[in-house]
């Protein structure tokens, strides 16, 4: 029976298989091809309409010009020296995950006649494991414009005279002019 309906409708069978076959092609990509293409149309007409007045993103543009152009011109006084040398040897501190001791400035007897600059020494403790300590030595002797090392002792940390524990501490000089 559905062999003789297809030999006499056989023309109409081949029309309904591809109005189908366009119809799932239809659902399957040019549909949300078209909706994307009016969806884009749409945004573009709108970003078109926009009013000439100051937009966020000019807003943004504006203030990342202007903390670009102050920090250009940020330099670190030299009045400062101490807390430069301070954030430069924390930061190499925190990389290599050890703690941090601090001594301003020891005094440090010059013949001022010689010298027109200051000298100041300041000194520092590092604590940490003994492949931490020496990796931070190195990253502090690299470092320009803290100063160079004039002096280091590195030891194992001690409490009452007994070894507290496998930290190591190296306690480091830094001489710059002032």
């Amino acid at each position: 029976m559905m062999n003789e309906f297809l030999k006499k409708n056989k023309k109409s069978v081949l029309y309904a298989t591809m109005i189908f076959l366009v119809y799932l092609a239809w659902i399957c990509s040019f549909k949300n091809t078209l909706d994307a293409l009016l969806l884009y149309r749409s945004l573009s007409k709108d970003q078109k309409e926009e009013t000439v007045g100051v937009s966020t993103l000019n807003i943004v543009k504006k203030k990342h010009d202007f903390y670009k152009s102050v920090l250009k011109s940020y330099r670190i006084s030299n009045s400062d020296k101490a807390g430069y040398q301070w954030q430069s040897i924390s930061g190499i501190a925190m990389v290599c995950g050890l703690g941090l001791g601090f001594e301003p400035e020891i005094p440090f007897e010059q013949d001022s006649s010689k010298l027109e600059k200051h000298i100041s020494i300041s000194r520092f403790k590092l604590y940490g494991s003994c492949d931490q300590v020496i990796k931070a030595l190195d990253s502090i002797s690299r470092t320009a414009g803290i100063g160079r090392p004039s002096s280091f002792l590195l030891k194992r940390e001690m409490v009452s005279g007994e070894v507290k524990s496998g930290r190591m501490v190296l306690q480091i000089d830094i001489s710059s002019l002032q």
